[in-house]
């Protein structure tokens, strides 16, 4: 079988969560079938919308390179023509006989139609909250959650972001501001009232081009043939927010390569227990709220926090603040690792914390906790809480509050067998080999025509161990 594995960034030169996985299962579907990948990369020394052929392990990956992306107008953020022309040119050259999309960001929602006016089944792995949410995470510029999806905040919201919306010289604000630079007070007023119409009459026509936006991806959703969503929580929101009907959506966790997550020896307890954080460190993922709360504890607790990752290139500023911030002498930053050696980075760690300020999906890191026998402390929202209630593997704390994360860290302090307690649980971590024969045979139904049912590698929840 030629299978297709469409994805926004691929390692080494992307390697979130998304990436990550989509590089594991392809490999491991490579070890039976035709594998290929179609990516998106940023390559400053090459064109716009160069193909660039590169191999993996073994993959076969072309690069669609697109180095700045145009935020100008909204519909710039989610459709792209020319990228949906090389996308065709590349599937009518490879002719694969299934499209599994893992992300689109950066290229183009109609690359879905492009595949199914060619007759391939599509199937669409939901990663984040792209497909109702231009940010992909329903936070907010104030760190506030959507909790409902209302065009009125979104165009407020994407609209402030200097990265989507930049000032350009024909706004009504720039002529404002030109104005008053150039001291002209009796033209201000008039100006500044012109600015307002001109400004009220841009937020109806913004939150009009979210209201098609929504169309639009409703439209590329329809012509999907199947969904998987990696958390019960995502799967309900999809179907709450956007009205897809519940078989379409099949509920089936990532596989994760249990081998990278082996460890020789557990750790030592020394008396001191590490805490620790594994991520990217944006402002989503509320690593300041993990600083925060450890300044708030006393110099000479028996504890510290290592914190694992980096900014990526737009957060170096975000991330020099949390640094600049951190007080206390038990903080350490310890940069980034590469994936390889997650098992020798947990080593370090006797209890994760994953303090994500938005709902998050189904977080890699809590799988490879949960494999590795180590506890969390996770935010109490989306797909975070659903895996701790779940598994009982750690405890929650109030997302975004400081104060409450330091109480869960206490408990730990107070009670240093809650450590072992929670830890020490047969979890069940589906494998990525057997996460590759449920989407070969997923595959085999969609190319058959028939409607995909239960997941069948999914453990039972009364085989989870309390």
């Amino acid at each position: 079988m030629k299978i297709l594995q469409v994805v926004h960034g691929f390692p080494p030169y992307d390697s979130a969560g998304t990436e990550v996985y989509t590089y594991n299962i392809s490999k491991r579907l490579a070890q039976e079938h035709d594998v290929f990948v179609f990516s998106r990369r940023s390559d400053h020394e090459r064109p716009d919308y160069e193909l660039i052929e590169e191999e993996r392990d073994g993959l076969p990956v072309t690069f669609l390179n697109n180095n700045d992306l145009d935020y100008s107008q909204l519909e710039t953020t989610y459709r792209s023509r020319r990228a949906e022309k090389m996308f065709a040119e590349y599937l009518d050259r490879v002719r694969p006989d299934i499209v599994h999309v893992q992300h689109l960001l950066g290229m183009s929602i109609g690359l879905i139609s492009v595949a199914k006016d060619r007759g391939i089944p599509v199937l669409f792995t939901f990663p984040d909250f792209w497909f109702m949410c231009s940010l992909g995470q329903r936070l907010r510029n104030d760190r506030d959650l959507c909790h409902e999806i209302d065009h009125d905040l979104c165009f407020r919201c994407v609209f402030h972001k200097p990265i989507f919306f930049p000032r350009h010289r024909f706004s009504a604000n720039y002529r404002h501001q030109h104005w008053k630079r150039k001291g002209s007070r009796l033209l201000n007023a008039p100006v500044a009232l012109a600015g307002a119409i001109s400004n009220t009459w841009r937020e109806r026509r913004l939150h009009q081009a979210f209201t098609l936006r929504e169309a639009a991806f409703r439209r590329e959703l329809g012509r999907v043939d199947q969904f998987i969503a990696p958390s019960e929580f995502i799967r309900q929101e999809y179907i709450r927010h956007l009205g897809l009907a519940p078989e379409r959506i099949l509920y089936s966790d990532y596989g994760m390569d249990l081998e990278l997550l082996r460890r020789d020896t557990p750790p030592v307890p020394d008396g001191r227990i590490r805490f620790g954080y594994m991520g990217t460190i944006i402002p989503s993922k509320g690593v300041d709220v993990i600083v925060r709360a450890f300044n708030e504890l006393p110099d000479d607790v028996p504890a510290e926090v290592n914190i694992f990752g980096g900014p990526n290139r737009w957060t170096k500023g975000h991330y020099d603040e949390i640094v600049a911030e951190a007080r206390h002498p038990g903080i350490h930053f310890r940069g980034r690792y590469p994936n390889t050696e997650i098992a020798q980075t947990l080593d370090q760690i006797d209890v994760l914390i994953v303090p994500s300020l938005w709902f998050e999906n189904s977080p890699l890191t809590l799988h490879e906790a949960a494999a590795a026998r180590i506890p969390v402390i996770t935010s109490d929202i989306g797909g975070m809480k659903e895996f701790v209630d779940r598994h009982r593997n750690g405890v929650t704390f109030r997302v975004g509050q400081p104060e409450d994360l330091r109480l869960r860290l206490q408990e730990f302090l107070a009670q240093p067998s809650l450590v072992q307690k929670l830890g020490d649980k047969d979890i069940y971590i589906k494998s990525v080999a057997e996460n590759a024969n449920e989407l070969v045979a997923i595959y085999e139904r969609l190319l058959r025509g028939r409607t995909i049912g239960a997941p069948t590698t999914q453990r039972p929840e009364t085989s989870i161990v309390p």
